[in-house]
C-alpha cells in the first residue's frame, strides 16, 4: 500500500499582529489590552489573546484555576490564562502601539511602561533592545531559560518550526571587551560548554554583543545609542569533518 504523505502545516506567521482594521472605519486600529500581574503581563479577554498568539506567536497559554478569562464557560474545570514577558507586551504597546497596559487597573503611558519594568527587572533595557532586533528582523524571539541561554530564536513560531539559534547576551564596552556591567562572564570552557548542549538539540549558539556602558538607560531612547553585534559560534568536529572529505572524495 502507498504511504500516506503527511501534509507539513502551513505557515502563516507573521514577525508581528497584522494591522487589522473595523469594517465600519477603515481607518480605526484594532487595540489590544493587557496587565501586569507579578512578572509576567496577563491578556484577559481570550480573542485578544488569540489574534496576538496566531498571527505573531506572541505570549503563551498556562494554566490557571483562578483567573477570569472573558468568555470561557462558567463550566471549565481547568482555565488557562495567557501571558506575555516584559519584552512582548513592551514590543506590541513601543514598537507597534497596539497594546495598552495597565498597572494596578491603571493605563499606563510609554515612558512609566519602561521606569516599570526597568524596576521591576535589572537587564530590561538590555534583553529589550535585542529582543527588539531580533523581532524587526523577522525572527520570533522566546525565553530560552530551559537551554541555559536567554533566547531561542524562531524562524516562523514555535507552532511552525524548532528553534534554529540559542542566544546569549554579552555586554560589552566600546571596544568589545567585556563590560563591568555583564551578568555573564563567557570563557572558552562555558562557551565550549554551551555549544555542546545546543548542538545536542539540533540549535546553533548565537552570541549577541551588546554596548551598554555609559548609556543613561532612564527611558526608551537609549535603544537608539546601543550597537548590536551577532556572532555565530560552532563546534569543529574531526570525525565529522573526515567523513565529509570521504564523501567528496569517493569516486564510483
Amino acid at each position: 500500500m502507498p504511504k500516506k504523505i503527511q501534509k507539513k502545516k502551513q505557515c502563516q506567521s507573521h514577525p508581528f499582529p497584522l494591522t487589522t482594521f473595523e469594517r465600519k472605519d477603515l481607518n480605526s486600529w484594532t487595540f489590544y489590552t493587557a496587565d501586569i500581574h507579578q512578572l509576567t503581563v496577563v491578556v484577559k479577554d481570550k480573542d485578544e489573546a488569540d489574534a496576538m498568539h496566531e498571527m505573531g506567536s506572541f505570549g503563551t497559554w498556562a494554566d490557571d484555576d483562578t483567573m477570569n478569562i472573558e468568555g470561557a464557560s462558567a463550566k471549565d474545570t481547568t482555565r488557562k490564562k495567557f501571558i506575555m514577558t516584559y519584552e512582548e507586551a513592551f514590543f506590541l504597546s513601543f514598537a507597534l502601539g497596539c497594546l495598552f497596559i495597565r498597572y494596578e487597573s491603571k493605563e499606563i503611558d510609554i515612558s512609566e511602561q519602561w521606569n516599570l519594568f526597568c524596576s521591576k527587572k535589572k537587564r530590561f533595557p538590555v534583553t529589550y533592545a535585542v529582543y527588539h532586533h531580533f523581532r524587526t528582523k523577522g525572527w520570533v524571539p522566546k525565553e530560552g531559560l530551559k537551554f541555559g541561554t536567554d533566547y531561542i530564536l524562531y524562524k516562523h513560531g514555535p507552532s511552525y518550526t524548532h528553534a534554529a539559534y540559542a542566544v546569549i547576551i554579552q555586554e560589552v564596552n566600546d571596544d568589545l571587551t567585556n563590560s563591568d556591567r555583564s551578568s555573564r562572564h563567557l570563557t572558552w570552557t562555558s562557551m565550549a560548554g554551551l555549544g555542546r548542549l545546543v548542538s545536542s538539540v539540533s540549535k546553533s549558539l548565537l552570541i549577541c554583543s551588546i554596548t551598554s556602558t555609559n548609556i543613561d538607560t532612564s527611558s526608551p531612547n537609549c535603544l537608539k545609542q546601543m550597537n548590536i553585534y551577532e556572532t555565530v559560534f560552532s563546534r569543529w568536529m574531526s570525525s565529522k569533518e573526515q567523513e565529509d572529505e570521504l564523501d567528496v572524495d569517493t569516486v564510483f
